[in-house]
């Protein structure tokens, strides 16, 4: 008869054992730090900062540029590799679904009914990218039409709203790494630095949107300088362009945003991992919707609110994303909840 010996623990068990403990405490902190709740506030904020971050990005790089069209289209090309292309009016939805309704009950006298008139020239095309319904919104000359002091006064005041955004997202940030102002002085002058460094942050993206905008612009150009440009073709060349810069710029600005909006600096290895787990997450993400929502529908049923909705929605996701990428990185490192045995203290120490 044998006897009932203890059985040593399995070491796959032991080996998944810190990650079950790592997925539990993330799904604990998003839970408590109420994640979900912040990306709301960061979405519905960006009511007040889309508009001036794109007129200060669009002004500058039209400046530059001397063409203010110029910068404008390729403002829309940016935009339309990050929130999508097609944009379907609710009219040409309503038609696509009256011609689907119908299919069946087609008559032959319909195919000899007259062909419709094609549209003015004025007349609002059916199907318009976001990009261009986005930028197209964006009176510069508003602006122009005052003095310098005037337009430099009320530009400023657009900035200044526009870090409502970065403000949210700063303070989630630092309920994530924990940090925390000590007492009414520290708290008044933490409020105090934290809106200037978003303000500071607005001004910054929108010099990086505009850079970014100006790099597009200027790729052709480049292409035509190195020699493997002559066996590109031109679409290639424009879509090898949009995807550089795209990756580039929001890696960026995800990396500046958990280095530079919290309250203090945090570790380096947490923000890089952090932005480059960001990225990826957002790319993905991004690729993934346009395909499944082909055509925007969920947009199109607000009508003439459509553009906004789909920014929003963006913002929204883009803001979970971060937020998770931020949470990763930083517990991936963390003396308590690092599912690594070097990064992780003793429960004693």
């Amino acid at each position: 008869m044998h006897e009932n010996l203890s059985q040593p623990p399995k070491p796959e068990i032991d080996m998944f054992e810190p990650w079950k403990t790592f997925c539990s405490r993330f799904i604990f902190r998003w839970v408590e730090y109420d994640h979900s709740t912040s990306a709301a506030a960061i979405a519905f904020y960006v009511i007040f900062s889309l508009a001036p971050i794109l007129v200060f990005s669009v002004t500058v790089a039209g400046e530059i540029l001397e063409s203010e069209p110029e910068a404008r289209q390729a403002a829309i090309k940016f935009l339309n590799n990050a929130i999508g292309e097609t944009s379907t009016s609710p009219e040409a939805a309503f038609k696509q679904a009256l011609e689907t309704i119908d299919h069946t009950d087609a008559k032959p006298e319909a195919e000899m009914a007259p062909a419709e008139p094609p549209p003015a020239e004025n007349e609002a095309p059916e199907n318009r990218s976001y990009g261009e319904e986005i930028v197209d919104q964006i009176k510069l000359t508003a602006f122009r039409k005052t003095g310098f002091l005037q337009s430099s006064f009320l530009i400023l005041v657009a900035l200044w709203s526009a870090s409502a955004t970065f403000m949210q997202l700063r303070n989630a940030l630092n309920r994530i790494y924990g940090f925390t102002a000590d007492g009414l002085r520290g708290s008044l002058i933490a409020v105090a630095l934290g809106r200037l460094r978003a303000t500071l942050f607005s001004i910054g993206v929108g010099l990086l949107l505009a850079l970014a905008t100006l790099l597009s612009t200027w790729s052709h150009a480049l292409w035509e300088f190195l020699p493997i440009g002559r066996y590109i073709t031109p679409e290639m060349q424009d879509f090898t362009t949009v995807q550089v810069i795209s990756w580039i710029t929001v890696v960026i600005v995800f990396y500046c945003m958990l280095r530079f909006l919290p309250m203090e600096r945090p570790p380096g290895r947490e923000v890089f991992a952090g932005a480059i787990i960001a990225t990826i997450m957002f790319q993905i993400g991004k690729y993934l919707i346009n395909m499944l929502a082909e055509g925007n529908t969920v947009a199109a049923a607000y009508v003439t609110s459509r553009v906004l909705v789909i920014t929003v929605m963006w913002i929204f996701l883009s803001a979970h994303v971060l937020l998770f990428a931020a949470e990763v990185g930083h517990m991936l490192y963390s003396p308590i909840d690092s599912p690594f045995d070097k990064y992780r203290k003793p429960a004693g120490e």
